[in-house]
């Protein structure tokens, strides 16, 4: 005679291991890390503080990155030493650039206010990850989030590739809500919320560095720009065959998966290399 589980009740063929797992602190420590990652960070619509927060120092420590290597890159070390960019300008940019400026440009082409507008918690959380960034004492803070494979790096590459993961779902979301008989507003909005940054980084080196001859990064898309169309393309299938739950949980937990073993690794894992030539 098979056992079946009543409506709402979880089954257990080893009730005595499953008490034996509650019991345990490292379990119930698991458990409630799991939970934090789907329900608070993951699943919240909102954008928590926390993955705002974490994102916002990434961004800062990006463009710090850039700023600092962008005399060697290009042969221009006199030019860009003799710009010495204040720390406003590094302050803007870097919101622009590396922060908040796809979602910003996305939202100004449905006619919506962007976050910097909208989130009471936006412009002190962006100064608080400045400071860090560029200010912690004997430069700790900017050395931890950039030292690959380092605790600290990893547990940003978690938080970071949940945030761009999610962004794209956020993006159909908005637009199928704001636009519901427009088939094609929720690939737009995705896809303006991964190229506004590029797009915005091509005029601060134009502009603001001088680069006659720099490229739109999409003239030849980048692997996360491909990853962008890809994502955009499986969450709304999956979202219209299984739920915007499952979905959003699958395509985060994939790309959280693919960015740790990036960075333990040190290979591209480019899943999205097969169809470079198609671009």
């Amino acid at each position: 005679m098979a056992l079946v589980p009543k409506e709402g009740v979880q089954f257990s063929l080893s009730p005595a291991s499953d008490a034996l797992r509650a019991s345990t602190p490292v379990s119930q420590a698991l458990d409630r890390l799991v939970v934090y990652f789907r329900d608070h960070i993951t699943l919240d619509e909102s954008y928590p503080w926390d993955l705002m927060f974490v994102h916002s120092i990434k961004a800062l420590a990006s463009w710090r990155a850039f700023a600092e290597g962008a005399g060697a890159v290009k042969g221009r070390g006199r030019e860009l030493e003799s710009m010495k960019a204040s720390w406003i300008y590094d302050l803007v940019c870097g919101f622009l650039c590396h922060g908040f400026g796809g979602t910003s440009v996305r939202d100004l082409a449905m006619a919506q206010p962007p976050s910097i507008f909208r989130s009471k918690d936006l412009l002190q959380t962006w100064i608080l990850a400045y400071g860090i960034v560029y200010w912690s004492p004997l430069d700790l803070g900017y050395q931890l989030i950039s030292t690959p494979r380092s605790l600290t790096s990893l547990v940003v590459t978690t938080f970071e590739a949940i945030d761009s993961s999610t962004t794209v779902c956020g993006s159909v979301d908005k637009a199928r809500q704001l636009f519901p008989n427009s088939p094609a507003a929720p690939f737009v909005a995705a896809f303006l919320a991964g190229i506004g940054g590029s797009i915005l980084r091509y005029l601060e080196r134009r502009l603001g560095r001088g680069w006659d001859h720099e490229q739109t990064e999409w003239s030849r898309p980048t692997e996360g720009l491909r990853r962008t169309i890809l994502y955009t393309v499986l969450y709304m299938v999956l979202s219209k065959t299984h739920g915007k739950t499952k979905a959003r949980l699958w395509i985060a937990t994939f790309h959280v998966a693919v960015s740790i073993a990036r960075e333990l690794t040190d290979l591209p894992l480019d899943i999205t290399a097969p169809a470079a030539g198609f671009f």
